[in-house]
């Protein structure tokens, strides 16, 4: 059954790679069509291909904040730090009120040790989008690493209000608690419970 599933959303995604290169061969000045090819090179794990169309985008209309912060999501994942943080400071710079933008900044800004810009950027996006799941979540993250467990905690818990399936945040939550001197076993248990109710009961069928 899981594989079933796997296999059709693999397909919908091949079949869209197709479709979105065919545009491409048809418009190959269009930078809405390179940023659409790229999201799907990107989604088929292809980061290479995925950093090409979004740069090639970005040469054909300067001012596309969506290409630059795909970009950016794409560099970091690649390793490419420095280019990385230019290309999200160019996104907000082109979108200054976009949240997606400046989220994806403070990522990059995170993982380069950058806390204190980090920190600026995804209070930013939370200040444009107070319902802003992954900011709200990275925030956490952050607090994290200054030892602030119980501001880490809220952030967290906004993340899974707002998204309730956000298994990632629930999932980094649990490996903050462990951290907290303030929590006993007991309590941290009941929310490891918590986590197998929410995403893990469901799933016990299959």
């Amino acid at each position: 059954g899981n594989l079933g599933v796997v296999l059709r959303e693999l397909d919908q995604l091949i079949d869209a790679l197709r479709h979105n290169q065919k545009a491409v061969e048809l418009s190959p000045n269009s930078a809405n069509l390179r940023n659409n090819l790229g999201n799907s090179y990107h989604r088929c794990g292809l980061l290479a291909e995925a950093r090409d169309e979004f740069e090639k985008a970005i040469e054909l209309q300067p001012d596309q904040a969506d290409a630059f912060s795909n970009l950016c999501v794409v560099r970091r994942k690649l390793g490419m730090m420095e280019a990385d943080i230019e290309a999200g400071k160019q996104s907000i710079q082109i979108s200054p009120d976009a949240a997606l933008g400046h989220n994806s900044l403070g990522l990059a800004y995170h993982l380069n040790g950058q806390l204190i810009e980090a920190q600026a950027c995804f209070q930013r996006a939370l200040d444009l989008k107070p319902n802003h799941a992954k900011a709200h979540s990275n925030l956490a993250s952050l607090y994290k690493d200054y030892g602030e467990f119980e501001k880490a905690q809220h952030h967290f818990e906004s993340a899974l209000e707002h998204d309730p399936g956000f298994i990632t945040a629930y999932s980094n939550m649990l490996f903050t608690m462990n951290y907290d001197p303030k929590r006993t076993g007991e309590e941290v248990f009941e929310w490891y419970k918590g986590f197998n109710e929410r995403f893990s009961r469901p799933l016990a069928s299959e």
